[in-house]
């Protein structure tokens, strides 16, 4: 439901709607008016109660106080306000199949249609449950129906139930058609095509007529024909077919088909319907089949061998069963005929054979096949053909689009095609029959760059035409990833759904029929599959199944690599996973270019050859030249002029150009660059020709960025670019040691996939054993032989024994005194290495460790390492260490845009004092406390940028409570806050005396971001994060929100005055209140007065009338604002402005809707006065007049002690309950 709007037009409406509520309209029938062969009967019930969903339908137990014909189409659109309707008629599809129904209103409905004419037989197939917008048919999930078969020339009966509230209402019904063609709204006589609709009414009872008779029908002999009658009626109709003034049995439908007309059983005989109702019974006219003889012989249009011992043979007609069937009419030479078939749909016979040669020569004979008028096939009818795995064809190419060559255990295919897409197709097909049922998978291994939307994949095809219905599922290059698509109606426009990342080598499709549902799939792993779409449509049982390529364009060939082309029948679809990989795309909204893959910290080689590179990806579908072009932050390079880089390909930038060519096999590689990356922290810069930065990418080697990227031989790949380049979820470790560079970095199969280090202990306590921990995240058991175990990033320390295994979700445990290396309670970084040495599994890197204290992921398997509350070696995690001190609110991003408004607050929730001396706040920041720093119990600790700054804005911070200043900056957008305490750890020194060695352990980390589930105004809107409950998991988003401000900001009075000149459009006659971005603010004593005559001309300008409308309405970014109760600068309400973003003078504002209550000259001076207080969000207001005649910006009052301090959180709630941890949709 949407505010209202006033207008003349509406008005009317409801004055109609009132005057009617007393009166029922008689329907024009009853007036003596002749009704409507063609239509939709509508019924409307005024002066309703507000309900809520689900509506309350029983209005129609009334008499309707409006009642009609729609003569147009299926939609209404502002009948009233709180009303019902009911829309009902008789549904008319043109043509037998599935046709599926749709429904969009304002705002409640329900869409009913029978299996036959009667209302009895209705049940609901859409409906809407909330208000959507006009011909929105996409809101809600069910809205759509399911397909449902349809039989052309009968009526169903249809019933629509709306009900509205206040505001606009609409109502609108769809349908798409088994041709793919859809009509929306439903016309009820469309353009050129037949009508759709007759009313349904039931008190327009009256003995049986036609508005359509059959008509005589020529038929060959032996061909099926279809006898079609059209009821006028307005009420259901029962229906009885008769041939000779005989009953036909079962024959009592409005339509009548006679599979196979022969002239001995219907020849001369008159065939008529008796339709009839309570009032009796009418005949239409009477008939004939007018039946020509068969003159023409069938003939094979189509001989292909299936599989290695079977035939499939494709007559010109249907051919009689028995004839068709007997394998003695078929002859092939050295082969011998088993047995034969015929398939569904009349004229496609399957023979069994014996054993097939693939590729060899063969020659059938046909003969005493007969079509269905008993003409048999031509004596000594032969066709040769050949016995293939797979028939290639150039579809809709004026010579050979391709070739397919045999290689290894699949094929490489060289194709061009100017697309598989639009009305007509263009391909390389590599084809074989196939009947019934299929699920086949196929592993594509990789698709050329001719052009980014090149394809190549499975389909099934009804024919071998350029404009025949397919289903298919189709991998491409890179960008456009693995999709399903589908042809419903012979030269109509496909439809394509879904989308996956290519995963080469191993990118794998999968396509599977169930009767007449075709399904696509993809997988990284042939294991766990991603569904890509479905749809339904009538096919044959026999299809031509193969592998389709286009190149997407005339000039190009593309190469596609098919592998493993098997049928997946029983397999299962695996678990639904969220993708590693995103396609490879854009980063940012200032370029397509992207720095897509980092090599920072290579390992050092025997042979002395640098790996250091930086790889740029061009997410366009064009080139780019970017010469001139610059590399910059820790290391320099400038691009040669003219240097192109084509739509989704790479380049390279190394340290050392001619090392990568030779381990890489490249070609191309741009540099020497001067500089060198650096491993903590790193930057690498794109800049555009005139310095403008277009990718700005700082890494560092700490956990959350990967640690195996830092020496341990991998690099760091743009995994997630929706994130964009500088967030560090944007970034993996490449899937194998050394990277990609000049490539994709796509995911290889590996056994070990799935296991991570998940707990250790590195300083135990007495009666500990210090140990480390794997677990498999998979269901499936892992074989962990030959895998490696070790701290050092060049050395594989601990070979795991042949035979040792993990069970699926199970754990093992390793106690350091079996790995040959100990685990280092002062921290470092620990791996577990494939036995190929080819991938880091898994790595994470640590500080210190407390006493007792073993560390992990919790839940198992969970990003992140965090204490743990109890040592549990080999059974799943314990919950994460609930210590005492938190991070409790932070001031990031402050409003003022001064970093000295920044703070940091600790909480302490346990019973006694804690000593902070020489703990530290790091990563973000960095601050080491002093040693007279104490927090007492139920107290708090602030550390800031500006500690003078924080004294001066907030009366209760002191000088014991407060600290600083720290050094560094919060990031405005996102940033990882960790809290170390010091440990003693006993050692001895060089000399073998015991020392005590000082670590620091991370006891908090709080990695808070910027937008998302994080609060909305802590970003610069006035607001800092504050923790809701201190005992709850503070590294999840929903464990924060925005500090409460709404009550600081103080009324301020803002003004302009002006004279009213050099505007435009339109008089001076409405005013408009907008914030410039985002944000909340109250506004009261709105003022509009010309100088000279100080009167007010704003209605309701106070803001007291019991609702916003009709003096007030709210638009686009500002539709949220309402009226608030008991909080104005005077009287009782005042108005909220609720703002999701930038106001302007078009659709995002507030605007006063009715009149001044005096005209306001031109060409006077006059004064714009306002009460406005700041809530929230941006502080920047406008108030102006129509037509650019006057305008109040204004800059509102802030207050300086935003957040809070030093003190108890105004979000803080007493239990919040377990956070949200994840969430995903697969």
């Amino acid at each position: 439901m949407t505010p209202t709007r006033f207008n003349g037009t509406r008005a009317l409406s409801l004055c109609l709607s009132l005057l009617a509520t007393s009166l029922v309209i008689q329907p024009p029938e009853a007036r003596g008016q002749a009704t409507p062969a063609y239509g939709i009967a509508q019924e409307i019930y005024t002066n309703l109660s507000a309900v809520a969903y689900p509506p309350d339908y029983s209005f129609t137990n009334t008499p309707a106080n409006i009642s009609k014909v729609l003569s147009g189409a299926f939609s209404t659109s502002n009948q009233s306000d709180r009303y019902g309707e009911r829309l009902r008629a008789f549904l008319l599809p043109p043509v037998t199949g599935n046709y599926v129904l749709g429904i969009s209103s304002d705002e409640w409905s329900d869409l009913s249609l029978s299996t036959d004419e009667t209302p009895e037989g209705r049940v609901r197939v859409a409906n809407v449950n909330n208000a959507t917008a006009p011909k929105d048919y996409t809101a809600e999930p069910n809205q759509l129906s399911a397909p449902i078969l349809l039989e052309g020339g009968r009526r169903y009966f249809l019933e629509v139930l709306h009900r509205d509230g206040v505001g606009p209402d609409s109502l609108d019904i769809q349908w798409l058609l088994p041709d793919g063609s859809l009509e929306s709204s439903i016309a009820v006589k469309p353009s050129g095509r037949a009508e759709r609709l007759i009313p349904f009414r039931p008190s327009t009872l009256s003995a049986p007529a036609f508005l359509k008779q059959p008509t005589n029908t020529p038929v060959v002999e032996g061909r099926g024909a279809t006898l079609v009658v059209l009821a006028a009626n307005q009420t259901p109709l029962s229906y009885q077919w008769q041939m000779g003034g005989v009953d036909i049995p079962g024959a009592t439908k409005s339509i009548l088909v006679v599979p196979k007309v022969t002239q001995a059983q219907h020849g001369g005989k008159t065939f008529r319907c008796v339709a009839t109702n309570s009032l009796g019974s009418s005949n239409t006219t009477e008939v004939s089949f007018l039946v020509a003889p068969d003159t023409l012989a069938p003939t094979v249009t189509g001989v292909a061998s299936i599989g290695g011992s079977g035939v499939l043979v494709t007559f010109s007609e249907g051919v009689e069963s028995s004839t068709a069937t007997s394998a003695s009419n078929y002859q092939i030479p050295g082969v011998s005929i088993l047995g034969a078939t015929l398939a569904a749909n009349g004229y496609q016979v399957v023979l069994k054979t014996s054993a097939l040669v693939d590729g060899g020569a063969y020659v059938l004979g046909v003969s005493e096949v007969t079509d269905l008028a008993g003409l048999p096939v031509a004596p000594g009818l032969q066709v040769s053909f050949t016995a293939q795995q797979f028939y290639s064809l150039s579809l809709g190419g004026p010579s050979t689009l391709g070739t397919m060559v045999r290689a290894g255990n699949g094929y490489d295919i060289t194709a061009a095609g100017a697309d598989i897409g639009g009305k007509t197709d263009q391909f390389f097909y590599a084809w074989a029959p196939r009947g019934g049922d299929f699920d086949v998978q196929v592993r594509v291994a990789s698709v050329g760059l001719s052009d980014l939307l090149a394809r190549g994949g499975l389909m099934a095809r009804e024919e071998l035409s350029t404009t025949s219905r397919f289903a298919a599922v189709f991998a491409t290059p890179s960008l456009n990833g693995c999709f399903f698509e589908s042809r419903i109606g012979p030269a109509k426009d496909p439809v394509i759904s879904g989308n996956v990342p290519v995963n080469y080598p191993g990118t794998w499709l999968r396509l599977q029929r169930s009767g007449n549902t075709f399904r696509g799939y993809a997988s990284p792993d042939a294991v766990n599959w991603k569904a890509l779409g479905s749809v339904v449509m009538g096919m044959p049982e026999y299809l031509y199944l193969g592998v389709a390529v286009s190149s997407h364009t005339t000039n190009l060939t593309t190469g596609v690599q098919v592998r493993d082309l098997e049928d997946a029948t029983g397999r299962g679809f695996g678990e639904p996973r969220r993708p590693e990989r995103e396609s490879a795309g854009p980063a940012s909204r200032r370029t397509g270019l992207t720095i897509s893959e980092v090599h920072y910290h290579a390992p050092s080689r025997a042979d002395g050859r640098l790996l250091e590179f930086v790889e740029i990806f061009n997410s366009q579908p064009f080139f780019e030249d970017i010469g001139g072009y610059t590399l910059t932050g820790d290391i320099q390079f400038t691009f040669p002029t003219n240097t192109l880089i084509q739509a989704g390909s790479y380049i390279v930038v190394a340290r050392a150009p001619a090392d990568i060519e030779a381990v890489y096999g490249l070609t191309g590689v741009f540099g020497p660059y001067g500089g060198a990356l650096q491993s903590a922290p790193g930057r690498v810069q794109l800049r555009n020709e005139l310095g403008g930065i277009f990718q700005d990418v700082s890494f560092e080697t700490d956990g959350p960025w990967p640690v195996s990227a830092d020496g341990a031989g991998h690099s760091l790949v743009l995994a997630h670019p929706s994130f964009g380049e500088g967030d560090v979820r944007a970034w993996s470790a490449s899937d194998r040691i050394g990277g990609t560079p000049g490539g994709a970095d796509y995911l290889q199969p590996d056994p070990l996939r799935g296991v991570v280090i998940n707990e250790f202990l590195a300083n135990p306590d007495t009666q500990q054993v210090e140990f480390l921990e794997l677990f498999n995240s998979t269901p499936a058991a892992i074989d962990l032989s030959g895998a490696y175990l070790t701290d050092s990033a060049s050395t594989n320390k601990y070979r795991i024994p042949q035979g040792v295994r993990i069970d699926g979700r199970g754990f093992i445990q390793f106690p350091s005194s079996s790995l040959g290396f100990g685990i280092s309670s002062a921290g470092e970084s620990l791996y577990l290495v494939n036995p190929s040495q080819t991938r880091v599994i898994d790595a994470i890197r640590f500080k210190g460790s407390a006493r007792g204290v073993s560390q992990g992921r919790s839940p198992d398997g969970a990003s992140g390492i965090v204490e743990l509350a109890t040592p549990t070696g080999g059974a799943p995690n314990s919950s994460r260490k609930n210590r005492d001190i938190v991070i409790n609110e932070i001031m990031y991003a402050p409003i003022s845009a001064d970093s000295d408004d920044e703070f940091i607050e600790l909480y302490n929730k346990g019973t006694q004092p804690v000593s902070l001396g020489g703990w530290k706040l790091t990563h973000a920041v960095a601050f080491t406390f002093p040693t007279n720093a104490v927090i007492p119990p139920d107290g708090y600790v602030v550390v800031g940028r500006n500690v003078a700054r924080l004294l001066a804005n907030y009366g209760n911070l002191s000088l014991q409570n407060t600290f600083g200043n720290y050094n560094g900056s919060l990031g405005n957008s996102g940033d990882d806050l960790r809290l170390e305490m010091p440990e003693g750890v006993p050692g001895v020194d060089a000399r073998g005396n015991p020392v005590t060695n000082l670590v620091h352990v991370v006891v908090n980390e709080v990695a808070y971001r910027s937008g998302g589930r994080w609060g909305r105004w802590a970003d610069a809107g006035g607001s800092s994060l504050e923790l809701i409950d201190p005992r709850s998991d503070n590294r999840q988003p929903s464990s924060w929100a925005d500090s409460d401000e709404t009550r600081k900001g103080a009324w301020t009075t803002i003004e302009r005055t002006g004279f009213l000149d050099l505007g435009g459009m339109a008089d001076p006659t409405e005013v408009h209140i907008f914030l410039q971005d985002a944000g909340e603010a109250l506004v009261d004593d709105l003022e509009i007065f010309p100088t000279a005559n100080p009167v007010n001309v704003v209605k309701d300008a106070g803001f007291e009338d019991a609702n916003l409308s009709p003096a007030w309405t709210v638009l686009g970014t500002h539709e949220a604002t309402t009226l608030e109760k008991g909080d104005a600068f005077s009287g009782n309400q005042s108005l909220h402005i609720r703002a999701s973003g930038r106001g302007d003078i078009g659709g995002n504002k507030i605007r006063s809707s009715v009149g001044f209550t005096k005209a306001l000259n031109k060409s006077v001076f006059a004064t714009i006065r306002a009460k406005v207080r700041w809530l929230a969000g941006n502080p920047y207001i406008m108030v102006r007049l129509y037509g650019n005649y006057l305008e109040c910006p204004a800059l509102l009052n802030l207050p300086k002690n935003l957040g809070t301090p030093g003190a108890r959180n105004s979000r803080r709630v007493l239990n919040a309950g377990p956070t949200l941890f994840d969430v995903s949709h697969f």
